[in-house]
């Protein structure tokens, strides 16, 4: 079904690209998944987490990146001594994540919610790059994955675990 200004003009003419649409669906849907998200996913997924965190081969001091960050769910398997930065499109998400942060004093990671397709930072910013279980629910996966390259280093790690 496509989407005409005339049938949904409440949108706005700049919110009918098939990314802003899909934006606005995976916040609505994440939103609501919010409170049970941990219960639901944790235990399930948690065996491919701890691979995938052991296959970015973390040293200390690696600035990592981490991509759809949802409740904080990896936060507190991330070695103290790496710099971890999390991004995430989901506000309520994000919240969680905060709150877990502060519980486990996880100073070592900071939050900002950005659009993974569109990320704000630097060519070659962070030594390992790590997408947990969202490139398969994002509107344009190549264009984050792209992405995701561009902010690794040259010589640097992107694992992607779906």
């Amino acid at each position: 079904m496509a989407l005409t200004l005339r049938e949904h003009d409440h949108f706005g003419a700049e919110s009918l690209s098939a990314a802003t649409v899909g934006n606005a669906l995976i916040d609505r849907v994440y939103a609501k998944l919010t409170p049970v998200y941990d219960i639901i996913f944790g235990p399930i997924l948690q065996p491919g987490r701890l691979k995938a965190i052991a296959r970015m081969d973390l040293r200390p001091g690696d600035r990592v990146l981490e991509v759809g960050a949802g409740t904080g769910i990896n936060a507190p398997l991330y070695p103290r001594d790496c710099q971890v930065t999390a991004v995430d499109l989901s506000a309520a998400m994000l919240e969680k994540a905060r709150e877990r942060i502060a519980r486990d004093r996880l100073w070592n990671v900071r939050l900002l919610e950005t659009d993974a397709a569109q990320l704000t930072f630097a060519d070659d910013s962070f030594d390992r790059v790590y997408a947990p279980y969202m490139i398969s629910v994002v509107p344009d996966p190549v264009k984050v994955a792209l992405e995701m390259k561009r902010v690794c280093r040259t010589g640097g790690r992107i694992v992607i675990l779906n």
